[in-house]
């Protein structure tokens, strides 16, 4: 094996590695607690359970396999933090592996705290996508290039709206069923509708506030929105 492949293979196989060993362990703990079958709904949870801890394993090995983009420079006022920084530029690689972690610890803590089950409907592993969604729209800003782009806009933004507008169609959809309140459903589909058309012309420089920490705001800001308000749907199809 060529020595430049050393470590993408390592890379990779150690986020591997981590997504079947989480999930497996997702899978073992659930059918002797609860004696479930593994139903695919539930294999779909344990996807969820070991994909943020998979990416953030991938994040570690990122900087060093070849496949980054060029950092975007730190801009005004923020601060050059170390780590997260790095001669001026942001390391989004690192960020992204921190907020992977973090809200990997968050998801096992409402687990933990949850009065109910979950359930069999795989909805962890929506969860964990929308919250991929909301990370790495935001986070995609940090650099000044992509890799891969269809046109004028970069795969890692289509790829995030595609998961959060799947799960927000099959969240609403299924509260829909279950509470029958369309009013709430319009609201829901209301705000996320408004938070991603600020997203896409802030992103795009369609429009903007008139600096880039203040185009930053917004994007946070929005994408903080939409997918809460996509996690608040999602809790809702999960009643009754």
């Amino acid at each position: 094996m060529r020595t430049e492949w050393i470590l993408p293979c390592a890379g990779l196989g150690s986020g591997l590695a981590v997504l079947l060993v989480f999930a497996g362990c997702w899978l073992a703990l659930r059918r002797r607690r609860l004696r479930i079958r593994w139903s695919v709904g539930e294999w779909m949870n344990a996807l969820g359970f070991a994909l943020l801890p998979a990416l953030a394993v991938f994040k570690a090995f990122e900087p060093y396999m070849g496949i980054g983009s060029v950092e975007k420079a730190v801009f005004d006022p923020l601060p050059l933090l170390p780590w997260a920084t790095e001669n001026g530029a942001f390391m989004p690689g690192r960020i992204e592996l921190a907020l992977f972690l973090l809200v990997f610890l968050t998801v096992c803590l409402w687990l933990m705290i949850r009065r109910n089950d979950l359930g069999s409907r795989g909805d962890l592993l929506g969860v964990s996508m929308t919250l991929w969604a909301g990370i790495r729209t935001v986070t995609e800003g940090f650099r000044a290039d992509s890799q891969l782009s269809f046109g004028e806009w970069r795969a890692v933004y289509l790829l995030a709206f595609a998961a959060a507008l799947l799960w927000m169609i099959l969240w609403t959809g299924r509260r829909q069923k279950r509470i029958k309140n369309t009013s709430q459903t319009v609201i829901y589909w209301l705000v996320w509708i408004l938070c991603t058309g600020a997203l896409w012309t802030t992103i795009s420089g369609t429009l903007s506030v008139g600096s880039e920490i203040g185009d930053l705001a917004v994007v946070v800001g929005c994408s903080a929105a939409r997918t809460g308000v996509a996690l608040a749907a999602g809790a809702d199809s999960r009643k009754g």
